[in-house]
């Protein structure tokens, strides 16, 4: 198992982070950064090709299954993830 996309390094140490939660758990309408990712070196692949990386911004437009998010850097692109893979993906809230 992996805890991250494309052997990047985050910015921040994840397990200092007390305001760190599951993409799973962000309500719609909220916008967060991916700090950490949980998932096998396959699943960590297709996230990548997806265009979600560690330090990407997202906003969460539907939670739950699927839950959809648009990415920041990637214009607005929006992609759907099961409830499964946003459970492995850990962010932090953005105001």
């Amino acid at each position: 198992m992996t805890s991250l996309l494309m052997n990047e390094t985050p910015t921040d140490s994840t397990e200092s982070r007390p305001d760190r939660v599951c993409l799973a758990c962000m309500p719609r309408g909220a916008r967060a950064r991916v700090i950490e990712v949980e998932a096998d070196d396959e699943q960590c692949a297709t996230l990548s090709a997806m265009g979600l990386c560690i330090d990407e911004e997202v906003v969460i437009h539907q939670a739950g299954e699927p839950t959809i998010v648009s990415l920041q850097g990637g214009r607005g692109r929006r992609i759907g993830l099961s409830l499964r893979v946003a459970r492995c993906l850990h962010v932090v809230a953005l105001s």
